[in-house]
């Protein structure tokens, strides 16, 4: 049977998780971290502070925790225990609060095991390949904190298959889907890759997914819709499906917000969808 734990972890833990994983140990959250002055204001703030007042225990005052599936448990008889394929699906923006914070002391020669904070963390046993589950699970996970419609689809099989194929366009095509990602890519110095030729200044080739629905909507005759209601393309499963669900034929896309397929001049597929 799975098994779930409620634990208090060391900070220097969660920093050693994100040094040996990086940006992947967040690839099942619904957002990856928030810009970086958002976290230092709202998070990094009071981690200083915890440590500054030399009390372990304050920082659960402060800060919800973190949410780790991973695909097995494995407990040994010394109060540890080992998880495999492990995922941090909510407490990103914690997570890499604590990152950043415990890699400055330890670069200024601070020990970081001098004066812990523990962290609230809930680590539940699922299937990590079992896609639909952990993004049920992760949703459920976010529910507290805000969150937009468009990240709510981040994870969903339409928005990564255009992802990966923007990725492999000639040149690479940056499609953003989730609230954090080109940040990940900042962080891991991989920008060049998408950068415009003799362009000035730091000009990319980044598609964000709000605005391709907006386009695509504009592109199916309702471009009052998708400028002056775009946040319906992403709160509205008949509008994500008409503009996203590209696999669909245009009969079973179409209708359903008032365009008569035979109308339509687009047609379905990914390749389709990329063009246009």
């Amino acid at each position: 049977s799975k098994k779930i734990i409620f634990t208090l972890i060391p900070g220097s833990t969660i920093f050693s998780l994100v040094t040996e994983k990086g940006d992947g140990i967040f690839e099942e959250n619904l957002r990856n971290q928030l810009p970086k002055a958002r976290v230092s204001s709202l998070i990094l703030g009071e981690i200083k502070k915890t440590l500054e007042r030399k009390d372990p225990y304050e920082f659960l005052i402060f800060n919800n925790g973190v949410t780790i599936i991973t695909d097995k448990i494995i407990d040994d008889k010394l109060n540890q225990f080992q998880l495999i394929k492990p995922q941090i699906i909510n407490g990103c923006q914690t997570s890499y609060a604590i990152y950043e914070f415990y890699d400055a002391l330890k670069k200024s020669g601070y020990d970081i095991g001098q004066n812990e904070s523990f962290v609230p963390v809930k680590i539940i046993e699922t299937d990590t390949n079992n896609g639909e589950r952990n993004k049920e699970i992760a949703r459920a996970a976010n529910t507290q904190n805000p969150i937009t419609p468009r990240d709510r689809y981040s994870n969903d099989t339409l928005q990564t298959d255009l992802r990966s194929a923007f990725g492999i366009y000639s040149p690479k095509i940056f499609f953003d889907n989730k609230t954090g990602l080109w940040e990940s890519v900042l962080r891991n110095n991989k920008q060049s890759m998408y950068k415009v030729p003799k362009m000035p200044g730091k000009t990319y080739r980044i598609l964000n997914n709000q605005l391709v629905g907006q386009l695509y909507l504009s592109l199916l005759g309702k471009p009052n819709i998708a400028g002056n209601q775009k946040g319906i393309i992403f709160s509205d499963e008949k509008y994500y499906k008409a503009v996203f669900n590209y696999h669909l034929l245009k009969e079973a896309r179409f209708p359903y917000i008032g365009i008569d397929p035979s109308d339509a001049k687009l047609e379905s597929g990914e390749q389709y969808f990329i063009d246009d």
